[in-house]
């Protein structure tokens, strides 16, 4: 793969996909590997983004001595993992599966190199099995077994020069960088704008750090004045500066992937925003900006060309950069194998579970050292951790499902008092047990809380429309909340305003009024004078494709919401269809209290939105058609709760 377009699709896969903060509530970090089970997964995103995949082994160690983890688990994840391979033997008397049982249950302490020298020299670990100890030393000498290597493998020239010369070029390039496309990606927090904006990061930055000026960011930036005039006297766009970088940093076409996936997990943070603001422009608090990836990556691999030339002259290194990465690569350790006591360590420890003695280790000829050793080797630390989280999870998911199989549901025996439709996230759950506990005869259910309601949403005292929906979709639909005329008459404009006023004084000087004020604000924050415009309607929205829904369209939505539900022959009179959200002042991580079904924002619009069409006589005789009768008497109400103070809040009453 050459294209440099296909390349840059690869490298978004692995960028996180979180949006702007306005909207950013959860994010999965295994998006990029979620083809995969769990387990292997997180073993490979680990690895890619240099994180641990499971929890260290002395937590799961731990749990096993409270019992948290029990031994039929541990039991369970063998079995599963050996897949029939367990009563094969590894040496005689020994077999596969009481090895890995053994190793799992005690583990193997960490050592090698020079704290295994010191532990070996300097303590009494091996004191009372110094014979042991030889001859496992002489078994590994004995074993062809090919370890894996100690050392890992450097891809970014930065890396190598760290470990080589302890020059690190990050330390120049990243506060230009992130200077940069901070202000180049702003909302208007900055004092002024930057300019150049209009003609994306790449055509932006030319302009910007083209001229002599730049070489105040530092000596290395000298370089960074030829380089973005080269581009410029070349009539290269973004794509094709990447490619000249690649070739000038002698990056082989079948390197170029995962360089360029490196390079852009550097900063992970600003390269995924980079990404959502190209991809999904709508996320965008205020203004949206032309930004692509590959601008970014331009940009990057830019400044990081310049750096590497004066880390380069510092070091003393001679020839042309595309030479670099060899150059270092020969200054530098070759990669490590370990040595005979690293082999021989994991070996000492099993043979001592396993109950083998020194003559019984000395005795195994070079065919039997081997499988010895690459068993052991298969269970090394990462396997333990597995397995063991395996059996932690398999614990606490049998406790649900036996507390599942003794619950004995009761059928309510006459219509509920009311019933209420919460989201799944798990704030709404306490809400639900208590209301239920407090008064039997109410019923809840819950459900993804944008109630299948994707779309952009505009408030009436809101400057833009927001998208409330799960993060994942694009919604296609345009709903505002709409004066209604009949009640807008009931507050003047000007007392609604200094009754706004009030309310903001109050909230900032006597903020222990909080919830008065909070209802203050709600009164007057347009619901009991407005109404959402859901029906369609022809035009163009300012976001989305079409301007509210058909009848059919908020059919499918009420029947996709109420018949897995399971509510069908048993509605109440009244049924709440309640979203969620969070109030805090000055926090700007507010969105991660919000509703994550309504991708950071909160979920009364939808709710609102919901029993606007479950109410509607059209919509009824639609559900109608399909079987789902909604009674005339049973009436649907949107509302909103505080998970901050447990506040509701009804509208449309």
């Amino acid at each position: 793969m050459t294209d440099i377009g296909d390349l840059v699709d690869h490298v978004a896969h692995v960028l996180p996909e979180q949006g702007p903060i306005g909207v950013f509530i959860h994010h999965n970090t295994l998006h990029a590997w979620e083809d995969q089970r769990f387990e292997d997964a997180v073993v490979r995103a680990g690895r890619r983004l240099g994180c641990e995949p499971f929890l260290p082994e002395d937590f799961y160690r731990e749990e096993l001595r409270k019992g948290r983890i029990g031994h039929r688990e541990v039991d369970a994840a063998l079995d599963e993992m050996l897949a029939g391979r367990g009563g094969e033997a590894v040496l005689e008397g020994v077999t596969r599966r009481e090895l890995w049982r053994l190793l799992l249950l005690h583990g193997i302490p960490e050592a090698r190199g020079a704290r295994l020298s010191w532990l070996v020299n300097e303590t009494d670990v091996i004191e009372d099995h110094g014979d042991l100890w030889q001859a496992c030393l002489l078994a590994a000498g004995e074993s062809s077994h090919a370890p894996t290597s100690l050392t890992p493998t450097r891809r970014r020239h930065r890396d190598l020069l760290v470990a080589t010369c302890d020059i690190d070029p990050d330390e120049w390039t990243r506060p230009v960088q992130i200077r940069f496309i901070g202000a180049y990606l702003d909302q208007g927090l900055a004092r002024w704008p930057m300019p150049g904006r209009e003609r994306g990061i790449y055509g932006c930055f030319q302009s910007l750090y083209g001229g002599s000026n730049v070489r105040r960011c530092g000596e290395w930036a000298g370089d960074l004045v030829d380089l973005v005039a080269d581009d410029r006297s070349a009539g290269r766009d973004a794509a094709a500066s990447v490619a000249r970088s690649l070739e000038d940093l002698g990056v082989p076409p079948a390197e170029r992937q995962e360089f360029l996936e490196n390079e852009a997990l550097c900063l992970r943070g600003w390269a995924g925003m980079v990404r959502q603001f190209e991809t999904r422009p709508d996320r965008a608090p205020v203004l949206a900006l032309p930004a692509r990836l590959v601008d970014y990556l331009a940009v990057q691999l830019l400044l990081s060309r310049a750096a590497l030339r004066h880390a380069m002259q510092l070091a003393r290194i001679e020839g042309p950069l595309s030479e670099l990465r060899t150059k270092l690569q020969a200054r530098g350790p070759a990669p490590g194998s370990p040595s005979d006591a690293d082999r021989a360590w994991p070996m000492f420890h099993a043979a001592q579970l396993c109950g083998l003695s020194a003559d019984r280790v000395a005795a195994l000829t070079a065919e039997e050292a081997t499988a010895f050793e690459a068993e052991v080797a298969q269970i090394d630390g990462l396997m333990r951790r597995r397995l063991l989280h395996v059996a932690y999870e398999r614990r606490l998911r049998h406790r649900f499902y036996d507390a599942v199989l003794q619950n004995v549901p009761h059928p309510p025996a006459r219509r509920p008092a009311f019933q209420a439709m919460f989201c799944i996230d798990d704030r709404e759950e306490s809400f639900r047990r208590h209301l239920e506990e407090v008064e039997p005869d109410v019923e809840t259910f819950s459900t993804a809380g944008f109630f299948g309601v994707a779309m952009y949403f505009r408030a009436a005292h809101a400057a833009h429309a927001r998208p409330l929906c799960p993060v994942a979709i694009k919604p296609e639909h345009y709903v505002a909340e709409v004066a209604d005329t009949r009640m807008a008459s009931q507050i003047t404009t000007p007392v609604r305003a200094a009754l706004r006023m009030m309310a903001l004084v109050l909230r900032v000087l006597f903020p222990w009024l909080h919830r008065n004020v909070s209802r203050l604000q709600h009164a007057l924050s347009g619901h009991a004078g407005a109404r959402l415009q859901i029906d369609r309607e022809n035009g163009t929205p300012p976001l989305g494709e079409r301007i509210g829904f058909t009848v059919d369209e908020m059919a499918d939505i009420v029947h996709g919401q109420l018949a897995p539900l399971g509510i069908a022959g048993r509605f109440a009179r009244l049924v709440l269809v309640l979203g969620h959200g969070s109030t805090s002042l000055n926090n700007p991580q507010e969105s991660a209290y919000d509703c994550g079904a309504c991708g950071g924002g909160r979920g009364g619009p939808n709710g609102r939105a919901f029993a606007q069409m479950a109410n509607d006589p059209r919509v009824r005789a639609r559900l109608a058609e399909r079987g789902l009768r909604i009674p005339e008497d049973t009436w649907f109400v949107g509302g909103q709760r505080n998970s901050a103070n447990n506040d509701v809040d009804l509208y449309d009453e």
